[in-house]
């Protein structure tokens, strides 16, 4: 209902009720005028008849293009024409005054009583003149509508192509690099020109992006795995040795995450999709994150879901180990209900609302301890799931609500 060339087409619908109702009293008042001037004429007619001498008369009736019939042939013609007048009323008033009007084949009679005495009449003036003037005028102005039509459908059609453009470049598919030409410098073309460019501005900034990310990410990895290395050489005691371990494998984590989150954000990737079971999931949550099988409080279901298994786990492991290590118990429950997977622990309200910690690079209560990515990163795996997150924060313990709908196997 909201389209633009659906309005277009409504207007023209509108237009051709309108070109028709036009039409309609245009008729109706073309054929009151044609019968307004045969009342004239035969009033002029009989006034003639009355006071001139039939030479006078014979040369009205040529100058006039009307003929007198004799009884029979108007007889004949008028027992099966229509009066002109059609209301019985403004009829009898006409005919008070010696006067009666047919009309028959497009052509008009008239019944003169005279002295006691019929005289018939025909025009020979065939009245079907307004008829072709009307046609015209009707097939006239249908063309210039649909000529404006016409131009406007062809005006606003390169705003489908614009869309498009839109549409693929939003959901990052399509080839966006050539360009839609216009013979018209119109206002739409002034806007995919601009759209064009700053198509081609992004598309150089992601390149930017996704090289400094490998490069960066390249650079740190060389002296992390030489620092390791000399680590394990140093001759101090294990719990140093630990601590200085710990500080790299943190920045190893990170560093992975960054590599996850541009993985993620490439346009070349595609995901690869598999079936498991959430009980699969949590049990590789539980390997990664080296948890005791009490940590987590989960209830297994029949049910198996179709799934990215690398990112799956990924992002539910991000949720988890988040909430392992900020509730108050260091314990969690993972939940399954009405197509819903609960994700909760116990622990103090959050500082800001949810969605600020979703957010990449938030570094507050929840994320003291890293970049602010995780969060974030499994926001954006959902999205690609198209998976719903919320989050409640109900009686002293936190919610997080994954709509699973969307990756059911039926």
């Amino acid at each position: 209902m909201n389209s633009l060339v659906f309005k277009v087409k409504l207007l023209g619908a509108f237009a051709s009720v309108l070109v028709t109702v036009m039409t309609y009293f245009a008729m109706e008042y073309a054929i009151t005028f044609s019968k307004g001037r045969e009342i004239t004429n035969s009033i002029l007619l009989y006034q003639t008849i009355r006071k001139n001498s039939p030479l006078t008369v014979d040369e009205y009736l040529k100058k006039h293009n009307f003929i007198e019939l004799s009884k029979s042939q108007a007889l004949e013609i008028l027992d099966k024409a229509s009066f002109v007048i059609e209301t019985p009323i403004y009829r009898e008033v006409f005919e008070s005054g010696n006067i009666k009007l047919y009309s028959f084949e497009n052509y008009y009679y008239y019944s003169f009583n005279i002295q006691n005495k019929i005289h018939y009449f025909k025009n020979l003036e065939k009245d079907d003149n307004y008829i072709t003037y009307l046609f015209l005028a009707v097939i006239f102005l249908i063309l210039i509508l649909l000529s404006i039509y016409i131009y406007i459908i062809k005006a606003i059609k390169p705003l489908k192509n614009l869309y498009t453009k839109i549409h693929s470049f939003s959901n990052k598919s399509g080839d966006l690099s050539s360009e839609i030409s216009f013979k018209n410098k119109d206002e739409i073309s002034l806007v995919t020109s601009e759209f064009d460019k700053a198509v081609e501005r992004i598309k150089k900034l992601r390149s930017t992006r996704t090289l400094f990310l490998r490069n960066i990410m390249h650079e740190f990895k060389t002296p992390l795995t030489q620092g390791t290395l000399m680590v394990h050489m140093l001759e101090v005691d294990e719990e140093d040795k630990e601590k200085f371990l710990h500080i790299f494998n943190r920045m190893k984590e990170q560093l992975e995450k960054l590599a996850q989150l541009e993985s993620l954000t490439s346009d070349d990737v595609e995901l690869k999709w598999q079936e498991l079971s959430m009980l699969d999931v949590i049990d590789d949550v539980k390997d990664i994150l080296d948890l005791e099988d009490d940590s987590i409080d989960y209830e297994p279901i029949t049910q198996t879901y179709r799934l990215n298994a690398e990112l799956f786990v990924v992002a539910l492991k991000n949720l988890i180990a988040n909430a392992i290590a900020y509730s108050s118990d260091h314990h969690v429950q993972v939940v399954h209900k009405n197509e819903h997977l609960y994700i909760i622990n116990k622990g103090g309200a959050l500082r800001s609302s949810f969605e600020v910690y979703t957010k990449a690079f938030v570094r507050d209560n929840l994320t003291k301890n890293g970049m602010g990515l995780g969060l974030y990163l499994s926001k954006e795996i959902f999205i690609r799931h198209n998976i719903k997150m919320k989050y409640r924060y109900l009686n002293g313990s936190h919610v997080i609500i994954l709509k699973l709908k969307n990756i059911i196997i039926k």
